[in-house]
């Protein structure tokens, strides 16, 4: 079998469909392989690119086949979509990968670490048991309100109300245990929540980088957490404005004939990591009318000339460059 250069794969649960090519692009291998069998074959095979797309159980191979020598390239899968020329299925997205994987302008998925994927973990589950609070707070809030029976908003509410909820009269014996078993769901979900932020804060004070950009307005222990879990190393990205791109916070354009026109945020990359940085930039804006240092002024100045929600924005896209500033070079925040 001649040496191969490049191999792809398509990943799955079980069986995994491999591709590979030599340096002429020819192609040397085309089969389908079980798990086991395919890390016995990359194991023998002798050092080459390896091409898979980044998706679940990507990282882990990933840093399995390079630790064998070999070099891993993850690629996102909306770009590697545009080579599948015909019909789609697995051998057709094996070579796909092959062909995305030449192309120099597509950006690379860095491979995580351990320790990066166990953050990210921990960013699931709080965000599960937030999603779970408000949705059983809501349902808490709807069944008290066909008793007539109006809780305002607020978890606090019905953290303090509850015994009195519970020994309202108009509610019925059946309605109580149906309020019981909901309250015990809410309490579950707030416990949960609360012990994954105190993780991440125990986290955020054991490494570093997030103290440092812990002094950075806007940014707090989620964000920090978040930010160190999914940056595996700030300089594959050229510049502040390439990270800010790759988050979803600049303008997406459109033009033909030469003329090219802006338009509203891109919004790719990762949503949870734009989601927090807007937030953070929100509560920055909060804030700034009362006070009169450099950022506030710029941020109330941009709120009068474009609006409270794209001054958001855009104090999100600075804060992701000046992130980007202190990852790469390891200084710390200055205010400006």
């Amino acid at each position: 079998m001649k040496r191969i250069n490049i191999l792809g794969i398509d990943l799955a649960k079980k069986n995994y469909q491999i591709f590979g090519v030599d340096n002429k692009q020819d192609e040397v291998i085309n089969k389908r392989l079980s798990r086991a069998k395919l890390i016995e074959f990359v194991t023998k095979l002798a050092p080459c690119i390896v091409a898979m797309e980044a998706c679940a159980g990507a990282h882990y191979l990933g840093r399995l086949f390079r630790d064998l020598g070999h070099e891993v390239k993850l690629l996102p899968p909306q770009y590697v979509k545009p080579f599948v020329y015909t019909n789609k299925d697995d051998e057709a997205d094996a070579q796909a990968i092959v062909e995305a994987s030449t192309k120099k302008k597509i950006h690379k998925v860095p491979v995580k670490e351990p320790d990066q994927q166990d953050i990210q973990f921990v960013h699931r589950l709080r965000e599960r048991f937030v999603k779970n609070k408000t949705a059983v707070s809501n349902e808490i809030r709807s069944m008290l309100f066909e008793y007539g029976i109006i809780i305002p908003r607020g978890d606090h509410i019905l953290i303090h109300q509850r015994n009195e909820l519970l020994d309202n009269n108009r509610l019925s014996p059946m309605a109580k245990e149906s309020l019981i078993t909901l309250f015990k769901e809410f309490h579950a979900a707030l416990n949960g929540k609360l012990e994954q932020e105190k993780r991440l804060r125990d986290i955020a004070r054991k490494d570093s980088r997030c103290r440092t950009l812990l002094h950075m307005p806007g940014v707090g222990v989620i964000t920090a957490t978040a930010l160190i879990a999914s940056i595996t190393d700030p300089k594959v990205f050229k510049n502040g404005r390439a990270m800010s791109a790759w988050l979803g916070l600049v303008p997406k354009h459109t033009g033909t004939g030469g003329k090219n026109k802006n338009l509203n945020m891109s919004k790719r990359g990762d949503q949870y990591l734009r989601y927090l940085l807007i937030h953070g930039a929100r509560s920055v804006l909060r804030t700034s009318k009362e006070k009169k240092d450099r950022l506030s002024i710029w941020c109330n100045e941009l709120i009068e000339r474009r609006g409270y929600n794209k001054a958001c924005v855009a104090l999100a896209n600075k804060n992701a460059r000046i992130i980007w500033a202190m990852l790469s070079t390891g200084q710390p925040y200055r205010a400006c």
